[in-house]
Order: C-alpha cells, then sequence, then structure tokens
C-alpha cells in the first residue's frame, strides 16, 4: 500500500511533535537545574533537555517549511520570517515565528557559551520558558486540531505540568 500525505498533514504532525518536544525541552531544564532530580538521573535530564530542544528545533523549521506547500493556507517566505506579516492569523504566526527565534537564539548562546559568560549564557537560556508559552499560544489560536477533546487536553496538561514545575522550581531554588 503506497501512503502519500498532503502538505497539511505533514503541518499538522510536525508542529504538534516540536511543540511536544519543546515541552519535554523545558521539562527536563527546569528538572535538570531545580533541585527535583536525584545525581544519578541529571546526566540523562540533560541528555533529553538537549535532544528534545535540537529535534524540536529542527522539527519547528520542518514545520515551516511544509508551509510553503501548502494549497489551502499558503504562506510565503517573508510571512514565515517576518513576525506579524502573515495574511493568516498573523498574531498566531506571530507567535511561532518568536518562538522560533527564539529557541535558535537558546541554542546559538549554548554554542557561544564561553565567549559570553555564564551570566549572559543564563540569561538567555531564561527565554526558553517564554519560547514555550509562545509554541502553546501559536498552537491554541492557529492549530487545526486545537478545537478537538484530545489537543485541548494535551495542551493543558502539558501546560499545567510546566507551571507546576516552574513554581516548584523558585521554591527549590530559594531554599
Amino acid at each position: 500500500m503506497n501512503m502519500i500525505y498532503s502538505a497539511w498533514e505533514w503541518i499538522r504532525a510536525s508542529g504538534m511533535t516540536a511543540y511536544l518536544l519543546l515541552f519535554i525541552a523545558n521539562v527536563a531544564g527546569m528538572m535538570f537545574k531545580g533541585n527535583i532530580s536525584s545525581k544519578k538521573g541529571r546526566p540523562i535530564l540533560l541528555m533529553v533537555h538537549q535532544t528534545a530542544g535540537w529535534l524540536a528545533l529542527l522539527l519547528s523549521a520542518f514545520h515551516a517549511m511544509t508551509l510553503l506547500f501548502d494549497h489551502y493556507v499558503p504562506y510565503t517566505i517573508t510571512e514565515l520570517l517576518i513576525p506579524f506579516t502573515a495574511a493568516n492569523e498573523p498574531l498566531a504566526s506571530a507567535a511561532g515565528t518568536l518562538a522560533f527565534y527564539i529557541v535558535v537564539l537558546l541554542f546559538f548562546s549554548s554554542d557561544v557559551m564561553k565567549e559570553i559568560g555564564r551570566k549572559w549564557w543564563r540569561a538567555i537560556h531564561f527565554l526558553a520558558l517564554p519560547a514555550y508559552v509562545l509554541a502553546l499560544i501559536h498552537g491554541v489560536l492557529i492549530g487545526s486540531d486545537s478545537g478537538t477533546i484530545w489537543v485541548i487536553v494535551f495542551y493543558a496538561m502539558t501546560f499545567a505540568i510546566v507551571v507546576v514545575l516552574f513554581f516548584v522550581r523558585l521554591v527549590t531554588t530559594r531554599s
């Protein structure tokens, strides 16, 4: 049986998967940095954090590129690269573009951490959470499956986990 998927299916699959991977990267990062994990689990969390982040970045780029081939709601390169210029849902599209740029900045800053110093790298790395929130906003507002119960539950549960971990990390970091 020969199966060929439409651009729309690739857009949906890559977007949802990129969001899930960005969620995993954020959760692993918060657990790694906070006093939430055991010392034995920290190397695994770091590997999960970095791998999920890279895969989220790659799938986000693929997600954006497949939008160029969508015949139903086509995007131009300008609309993909410059926030707020999209004809379709400019705010929701901008949230996705900005989230992508922040993730690119996170990886670039990690590559030049020795040059910019740990203090600047850490300050930039605090943008990981806003990148996740922007990706969530993008998915909720523009995702074609956002009205389905499974996606609503998926977004609600992942967001709830991030919020809980954020507050746990605040408490454990200060104590």
